[in-house]
């Protein structure tokens, strides 16, 4: 499950952040979730010290390289205003399909 809901998070902040980019009007098609299958509880333990490992290691290494945390936070940030322009367009688009409105023609960029 919560594998889903990173799922869910990451592809939909890559949608709000191209979004404004695209023409208005078109809707991105939706990935199809595909049902969870069980994991024994030997690989779940495994991958928990794997992802607890590899936590550790991306925390201590602002303490090594603090360039590259600088880079990656303007990264970081720049995605993050890009995803909000996308807010937008969506909420416009959400308002505009409430309000029964036509939407308006394709332009050619």
């Amino acid at each position: 499950m919560i594998r889903l809901a990173i799922k869910m998070t990451f592809w939909g902040f890559l949608g709000l952040i191209a979004l404004p980019s695209l023409v208005p009007g078109e809707t991105p098609a939706t990935e199809p979730s595909r049902p969870e299958t069980g994991a024994n509880l030997e690989t779940t333990v495994h991958a928990a010290r794997v992802a607890g490992a590899v936590a550790q290691e991306v925390g201590s290494i602002c303490s090594r390289q603090p360039a590259l945390c600088e880079s990656g936070r303007a990264l970081a940030d720049a995605a993050i205003a890009r995803a909000q322009e996308g807010l937008v367009v969506a909420s416009g688009l959400i308002a505009r399909a409430r309000t029964a409105e036509p939407a308006p023609e394709p332009t050619d960029v």
